[in-house]
C-alpha cells in the first residue's frame, strides 16, 4: 500500500499515518478523519512545504485522539494526485 497507519488498532490515543509522495508537484498533504457514518471528525492534520520528502514515505502524527471507540476512515489527500482511504479502529 502507498498509505497506512500504525499502530492499528489504536489503543493509546495516538497513531502515525505513513504515505508515499511520488511526485515533485505535491506541496501539501492533508489527512481528514471520518467516522463510520461518513461525518468529518478531524481535518487539521497537514504536512507541507519543506517537510515533504519526495519519492519516499512521509509521516503525519495524530496524537491525543479525542473520539469514541469505533471504526473510522482516514482520507490521505495530496494537493496533486489521488487520495487514499485508510481504515482505522480505535479501542479504548
Amino acid at each position: 500500500n502507498q498509505a497506512y497507519n500504525y499502530p492499528n488498532p489504536i489503543t493509546k490515543s495516538k497513531t502515525t499515518f505513513r504515505f508515499y509522495v511520488g511526485n515533485m508537484e505535491t506541496t501539501e498533504v492533508q489527512v481528514k478523519i471520518y467516522n463510520a457514518a461518513g461525518y468529518l471528525v478531524k481535518d487539521d492534520l497537514f504536512l507541507g512545504g519543506d517537510d515533504i520528502t519526495y519519492y519516499e514515505f512521509n509521516e503525519i502524527n495524530w496524537e491525543n485522539i479525542q473520539v469514541d471507540a469505533g471504526l473510522y476512515f482516514a482520507e490521505i489527500k495530496p494537493d496533486v494526485g489521488q487520495s487514499e482511504l485508510v481504515r482505522l479502529v480505535i479501542i479504548k
